[in-house]
C-alpha cells in the first residue's frame, strides 16, 4: 500500500461506517423485524456482539493501514499526530486532559439533568432507575455499552 491520501482517508471512513451499521442489519438475528423488536433480549446480544467484532475489525485493520504507511515513510507533518499514530492510534491517559473533557460533558448534561430532577420532579425515581439501568439488559444496552465505545 502507497500513502494514504485525502480520498483513500474518505473511503476508509466510508467502510468503517458501512461496517458499523452493516454489522447491524446484515444478520437476521440482529435485525428487526414484525415479529421481532429491537429491544428483544436476542437481539440485543446479537447487536452487541456485532458491534464488538465491528469494533475489532476496525482496530486491527486501522493498525494494518497505519502500518502500511509507516512503511513508506509517511507522516502527518504534526509531531503530536505522529506520536499518537505511532502507538495503535491511541492517546497516551493524560488524567488532567480526560478530567477536564469529563467534566465538560458533565456540564452540557447538567441543564437536562436539573430540568428533569427539579422542575419535573422525578429525583423521587432516581433510585428505581439505577436499579433497572444495572439489573436489565435494555438498562445494560442503554446505558453501559453506549458509554464504551
Amino acid at each position: 500500500m502507497s500513502s494514504i491520501t485525502l480520498s483513500k482517508a474518505v473511503a476508509i471512513a466510508g467502510g468503517h461506517t458501512l461496517l458499523y451499521v452493516g454489522v447491524l442489519y446484515l444478520r437476521e438475528a440482529s435485525r428487526p423485524s414484525p415479529t421481532k423488536h429491537r429491544e428483544y433480549p436476542s437481539v440485543i446480544k446479537a447487536r452487541i456482539s456485532a458491534v464488538a467484532i465491528a469494533c475489532l475489525i476496525s482496530i486491527f485493520g486501522n493498525r494494518y493501514i497505519i502500518e502500511q504507511a509507516r512503511t513508506t515513510g509517511q507522516r502527518t507533518g504534526i509531531e503530536e499526530w505522529d506520536e499518537i499514530l505511532d502507538g495503535w492510534g491511541e492517546w497516551k491517559l493524560d488524567l488532567w486532559k480526560t478530567i477536564h473533557a469529563l467534566g465538560l460533558t458533565m456540564l452540557l448534561f447538567l441543564g437536562p439533568l436539573v430540568e428533569r430532577l427539579w422542575i419535573w420532579d422525578e429525583w423521587r425515581a432516581l433510585g428505581s432507575g439505577f436499579k433497572y439501568g444495572l439489573t436489565t439488559l435494555l438498562g445494560w444496552r442503554n446505558y453501559i455499552f453506549v458509554l464504551c465505545p
